[in-house]
């Protein structure tokens, strides 16, 4: 009788986590929220855990797949976690992506500026933004 209401806690807390993602709702949308339920990924707690300067979470948040509209956010999301961490250790957690991954990563933040709801970043670019991300990129397409 322990070990059932012990699995029952754990099940129930698990179920609660996983509908009740933790997010600031200023820049997360709920279509990114249930875009990741549903590839059974917590985008909320990736978020949270980049911006506690979390090395594997940033690169794995980073370089998560995302297409159509979904990318501009994904993108304006990236863009509000290198505004807070700062370009050094956002960079440290990227060492070493591929160059693929890198022309994956650069769209998202060329998407992200045009997306983004962050008056600091209206009218901006990458390259005007965050100079190091940009020529760790690499150059524009």
């Amino acid at each position: 009788m322990k070990y059932l209401k012990l699995f029952t806690l754990i099940v129930s807390l698990c179920l609660i986590s996983c509908k009740g993602q933790n997010c600031n709702k200023d820049y997360i949308s709920n279509y990114l929220i249930d875009y990741s339920e549903e590839r059974n990924y917590n985008y909320c707690e990736l978020v949270n855990q980049s911006l506690e300067n979390d090395s594997y979470s940033i690169r794995s948040l980073s370089l998560l797949e995302f297409y159509d509209g979904m990318t501009y956010e994904h993108g304006a999301v990236i863009i509000e976690i290198i505004n807070k961490i700062g370009e050094e250790k956002y960079l440290k957690a990227l060492n070493n992506i591929s160059p693929d991954e890198k022309v994956k990563l650069k769209s998202y933040l060329h998407a992200g500026f045009d997306f983004t709801q962050n008056v600091n970043f209206k009218d901006k670019n990458l390259k005007t933004s965050f100079n190091k991300v940009y020529a760790y990129l690499g150059k524009d397409y």
